[in-house]
């Protein structure tokens, strides 16, 4: 927590919005119980999202963005760049992907 190295050195924190000092005793009290309560959620949500991402992967779900090309897309590209009728632009053009992807397609 952000008060702790502060009040280590002997300096105290005071928001002037809510008259929060951190001089007295009972407020470095209160202050340092809202930061065990933020911390708690933090590690709650954190464990929720990971238990739900194991759900979603003991169901098959793969996350994130899906592939611009299908394995058919993928082995007709290859076909037409390896017949060479076809420039990079035109291949691009024609499955609607960018040069990297029409690359990294290749590679694959």
């Amino acid at each position: 927590m952000i008060v702790s190295p502060i009040s280590i050195k002997g300096g105290a924190a005071k928001r002037p919005l809510r008259h929060f000092d951190t001089r007295s005793a009972n407020e470095r009290l209160v202050f340092n119980l809202f930061g065990s309560f933020a911390q708690f959620e933090r590690d709650l949500i954190s464990k929720r999202t990971k238990a739900g991402l194991q759900a979603a992967r003991s169901r098959d779900h793969q996350g994130g963005r899906p592939a611009a090309l299908d394995d058919k897309q993928r082995k007709e590209l290859r076909r037409l760049h390896r017949k060479g009728d076809l420039t990079i632009r035109q291949l691009c053009e024609l499955f609607a992907i960018s040069k990297t992807t029409l690359y990294r397609n290749l590679k694959q």
